[in-house]
């Protein structure tokens, strides 16, 4: 069988397309997934020696170069309008690219490069949705342009860097996941048509936080370790506090990856914590993999495509995985609000044998 590299796959992934082609636009961001895994795979030695100790230098280092080269491939591109990429101080940035008001695209990009993980040697990586313009003519740029509710979802997906380089797309038929072979320099597909397993028994949450969680996720979680309980099985806790690393888990295993909305105190609706991800640059792009694999995508008490943003930075809250538990967990949200009184004694935190913690 012919190797099918990226170059090759987009074409066919665009057929039926109506609107003006966007692989030139995908195939800029599989070299930025390619030049950021090369600068990874060098850690420290990408800084002078006397910064090569410090991992916020070395985080900004690697920032700068990936949003550098981002700019840089998509600046000859006429179809894209505008750039929003995520600053690592937690705010956003526009960047012009076309002066033409009837240029199309729209693209939110966002690297994921925690110091901790750089330094600990863990999988780093980026996500990115193209969107198309549902009213050209906007001021190329403005905020209004890109939170347009409107705005068409296009193409999405996420660069995983770990010990391969694995690339993830939806062009909204599925999604197709690529593995970058260093020997010839391109994205060659090795997981066509991913779809979730509909069952698993591997939940992926921060269990520390458990005291601060909603009530809904509390009740689910209890339920989840109750049924397993009662049917002699384990129930895996996982966690990395990467939801890239969990779509990724997700995609291949099944199982469900929680990043809730906290409580300032338990068992109240008191003001959250600043919850999960940038919901343009970066939950967009996992809720719409995840959705287009099968599964569901949620905030916790709606879907996620569902959420109209106010401004670029605006986070939220996610769960993601298969659609019924998803589901279940809003449910469970609606009824809490309706005055649901659940068990008084949590099993949550009792001394128990079911945990495989990882």
């Amino acid at each position: 069988m012919a190797t099918c590299t990226l170059t090759r796959y987009l074409p066919d992934a665009e057929e039926g397309h109506t609107g003006p082609p966007y692989t030139h636009l995908v195939n800029a961001i599989a070299v930025c997934v390619r030049l950021l895994a090369s600068d990874v795979s060098r850690g420290p030695l990408v800084l002078d020696s006397s910064q090569a100790g410090d991992p916020a230098e070395l985080r900004r280092e690697l920032y700068r170069r990936t949003t550098e080269t981002v700019l840089d491939q998509v600046s000859n591109l006429p179809q894209v309008a505008a750039v929003a990429l995520a600053d690592e101080a937690g705010g956003s940035e526009i960047h012009v690219i076309s002066e033409d008001p009837q240029a199309p695209y729209l693209l939110c990009f966002e690297v994921h490069l925690g110091s901790s993980k750089l330094v600990e040697n863990q999988p780093v990586g980026l996500t990115f949705t193209v969107r198309r313009r549902a009213e050209p003519g906007y001021t190329n740029g403005s905020m209004e342009d890109f939170l347009n509710p409107n705005n068409e979802r296009v193409c999405a997906g996420m660069g995983l860097l770990g010990p391969s380089t694995v690339l993830i797309v939806t062009t909204g038929q599925g999604v197709d996941g690529f593995t970058l072979d260093r020997r010839i320099g391109s994205f060659v597909l090795t997981h066509p048509h991913m779809r979730l397993p509909e069952s698993s028994d591997v939940l992926a949450v921060n269990l520390s936080n458990g005291p601060k969680w909603p009530p809904a996720i509390t009740r689910y979680v209890d339920e989840r370790i109750a049924e397993a309980d009662s049917e002699g099985r384990g129930l895996e806790i996982r966690w990395n506090n990467s939801a890239l690393i969990g779509t990724y888990r997700i995609l291949l295993n099944g199982g469900l990856f929680m990043m809730p909305e906290l409580q300032s105190q338990p068992g109240t609706l008191g003001a959250p914590d600043t919850p999960g991800l940038r919901l343009l640059h970066a939950a967009d792009a996992l809720a719409t993999i995840i959705e287009q694999a099968g599964g569901g995508a949620s905030s916790g008490s709606a879907s996620l495509s569902e959420l109209v943003p106010d401004s670029l930075d605006y986070r939220t809250s996610i769960i993601l995985g298969a659609r019924y538990d998803v589901s279940l967990i809003e449910r469970y949200a609606v009824e809490e609000e309706e005055g649901y009184v659940g068990l008084a004694n949590s099993p949550l935190f009792h001394n128990r044998s079911l945990y495989f913690l990882h």
